[in-house]
């Protein structure tokens, strides 16, 4: 078996972490994950092999530090502190093996002591957090979770907080409460952070000292009637308050952005996530990764005779070896939805993607399912918001070539040539050069694959390469010579992994595909959580009283979610991990959807049942023109006279009964087919009225039976 960095092991109660590997010459540093006092210990990898195949020593599944917060939840404050502390070990953890060696790594401390200043013990503390928590960034993250009144504010009293002022008598400021921090939010949106104008790229942008003194001339001073001027009030914030808070309430990169414009920014001041470095030490040390638009017409595969396009087609090679290490085929646009299901299948079973496919391999033809240290690609989809994520909690450095140089990341580029030019000859609906010439044939009509089929082709040709293409030109090294290692990427790739040092990083599944997801706000309501107008159930949410207390206060949480099924998302709790958020039948209609169907039929939805569209404004006044017509009948067959207005209530119950019994005898149900019995009218003949009592004979089936009592009588 093959033991790389980032794995856990047990031993009786003991759990301890592989931090490095080198098979060449037989050696393994591994630390004991549990133990505040543990520093990496040099072990043989021979011994640990065998100790593994003893029994006496298991692989962990269960990594108390595999789930890390969100980017988007952490404050600003730990992102700093996080930096700093990577900063001070970035060099340290680099150099390997040395730091794993006692007497070497007291030396390198010491002269990081003496380039930095920090202790040893902080020194120590922050490489013992690094190497036991999982190898990332985001281990150096302090606990502060497990502290009191995060984010409560402080209470000031009355004396003044802050460095003494150098004139107490004429200078004193003021403690800065709420109010203070509005006017100075309110000035620094207005004075300070404002969109530079297009038409005046020569506009001089304001300076802290400007918006300050607009503040005061707002928000601390009073305009005197007798100078016909503002003066100053005796208490008000200074300029170096002003500059204190400023750093605070603004975010840098936003400050930018509104300043430059998003275009700009994007362009010009986008931080880099990463260098081209161009030394490869073994496989897993660099990946290359692109997308380019598949040569080959595809059809669909429900309807055979309708052609849907060209596919989208994403590699993932590693350079070392030239092993294709992670493969999508997909229909959408290059996004980062493609980026994400390449990224993902890069660090997945590959036995079993291939069975998807009806394809059977053995783990050793295609043995690609980890994460590598560093990742190049072009400024596309990795040059996004979701690819941060691969720094922060996978602990990959991402590298972006610069516009216009793919010659930088000529090996994956290479890789499209190699592979479409393979199935050219084999498949039907391929694009050849002479397309859309004058006398060129139309292949879209030859299209017959569908995006099933051409996944299959692709995944046969790519084990052709891995297993069986011989590389033409490879830069072979010294040792590869010495060892007969012959050009093809398998056998490149397991002489690196048995001769040069692993840089690779086991994550588990979900975790790496919850960490690529993109991600989104939902807001948690009575009704569930509200994402995209679609209502989703969390468990926890249930058992924590979410929906209960939402119906005070809604307030809105992280999800991570799959554009491709928008059936269930998901939530990642500050403490790490992740539950699964499902659609309730509320939102029944976007069962099964993707988050693009979701938002077409919400469209069509909203133009359809828009207030102000004719057809609905026409049927809101034709109800109007009906109801009127009826009020207008009534009030025409009201009687003049109403009597007095003590008598006309008083008989409401007798006059309901009598309009009752009415409507009964015209609403009962006459199944008879002769014609129905009408009553006769009957007048009293001393005044003439109508009277409306019913002096009908009842039917026979209603006639009176005479009971026990009136035989008696």
């Amino acid at each position: 078996m093959i033991i790389i960095a980032n794995q856990l092991y047990s031993r009786d109660d003991e759990c301890f972490r592989v931090l490095w590997t080198d098979h060449r010459n037989d050696l393994a540093a591994c630390i004991a994950i549990d133990d505040d006092k543990g520093m990496p210990e040099l072990t043989s990898l021979e011994d640990l092999e065998s100790l593994i195949g003893q029994g006496v020593v298991t692989k962990s599944d269960s990594d108390p530090y595999s789930g890390w917060p969100d980017e988007s939840e952490l404050s600003k404050a730990l992102k700093e502190k996080r930096d700093r502390s990577w900063l001070l070990i970035e060099s340290l953890v680099r150099s390997e093996p040395d730091i794993f060696v006692p007497d070497r790594r007291i030396r390198l401390l010491r002269e990081k002591r003496g380039e930095t200043g920090v202790s040893l013990a902080t020194l120590y503390k922050l490489l013992r957090r690094y190497w036991q928590r999982g190898l990332c960034k985001n281990s150096l993250l302090p606990d502060y979770r497990n502290c009191g009144s995060r984010g409560q504010p402080k209470k000031a009293g009355e004396a003044k907080r802050g460095r003494p002022s150098v004139d107490p008598t004429h200078i004193r400021g003021i403690n800065i409460d709420e109010e203070a921090r509005e006017n100075i939010r309110i000035s620094l949106k207005r004075h300070y952070v404002r969109r530079t104008d297009r038409h005046r790229p020569d506009q001089r942008k304001n300076t802290l000292a400007f918006a300050h003194g607009q503040m005061l001339k707002q928000f601390y001073s009073d305009f005197s009637h007798e100078t016909g001027k503002p003066e100053l009030r005796s208490e008000y914030p200074l300029l170096a308050t002003y500059r204190y808070w400023a750093r605070r309430l603004l975010d840098p990169e936003e400050r930018k952005r509104s300043l430059l414009g998003a275009t700009n920014y994007e362009k010009d001041h986008r931080p880099i996530l990463g260098t081209s470095n161009t030394q490869v030490l073994g496989p897993g040390s660099r990946y290359q990764f692109d997308a380019t638009i598949g040569d080959i017409y595809l059809v669909s595969r429900l309807r055979r005779h309708q052609i849907v396009g060209r596919p989208t087609i994403y590699v993932v090679a590693d350079v070392f070896s030239r092993m294709i290490v992670g493969l999508y085929v997909g229909l959408e646009s290059a996004s980062w939805t493609g980026a994400m299901a390449a990224l993902a299948n890069t660090a997945s079973d590959k036995v079993a993607y291939c069975k998807e496919y009806g394809i059977e391999i053995r783990d050793d033809e295609w043995p690609c399912a980890y994460l590598p240290s560093a990742i190049l690609a072009d400024r596309a989809e990795l040059l996004s918001r979701n690819s941060d994520r691969l720094v922060t909690e996978l602990g990959v450095t991402i590298e972006n070539a610069a516009p216009y140089r793919a010659d930088w990341k000529g090996i994956v580029e290479k890789k499209f040539d190699t592979i479409q030019a393979e199935f050219g000859e084999y498949v039907d609906g391929y694009v050849h050069k002479d397309f859309r010439t004058r006398t060129g044939r139309d292949y879209r009509l030859d299209a017959k694959l569908d995006i099933h089929q051409f996944t299959k082709v692709m995944i046969l040709l790519v084990l052709n390469h891995n297993n069986r293409h011989r590389i033409r030109g490879y830069d072979f090294e010294q040792e590869m010579v010495r060892d007969d290692v012959p050009p093809i990427a398998l056998d490149i790739w397991n002489w690196g992994i048995r001769n040069r040092s692993g840089s690779f990083k086991k994550r588990d599944e979900k975790e790496i595909k919850v960490a690529l997801m993109p991600q989104g706000k939902g807001l948690v309501t009575r009704r569930g959580i509200v994402f995209h107008n679609c209502h989703y159930d969390l468990g926890p949410a249930v058992d924590e009283g979410w929906y209960v207390k939402a119906k005070d206060r809604s307030w809105y949480v992280t999800l991570s979610y799959d554009p491709r099924d928008m059936t269930q998302v998901y939530y990642r709790p500050e403490g790490g991990g992740f539950h699964v958020a499902r659609m309730t039948d509320k939102s029944r209609t976007y069962f099964g959807m993707s988050l693009k169907e979701i938002l077409q039929v919400q469209y069509l939805a909203a133009r359809r049942d828009h207030t102000d569209r004719p057809e609905n404004l026409q049927s809101r006044l034709a109800l109007d023109a009906a109801l009127q017509e009826v009020t207008a009948e009534a009030d025409e067959m009201a009687p003049t006279h109403f009597g007095s207005k003590a008598s006309r209530p008083g008989n409401i119950r007798d006059n309901k009964e009598q309009e009752a019994r009415k409507l009964r005898r015209d609403e009962a149900f006459d199944l008879s087919d002769g014609p129905r019995d009408e009553a006769g009218s009957v007048a009293d003949l001393r005044t003439g009225e109508a009277l409306n009592e019913d002096y009908r004979y009842p039917p026979r089936r209603q006639q009176y039976q005479p009971g026990p009592r009136d035989a008696e009588r």
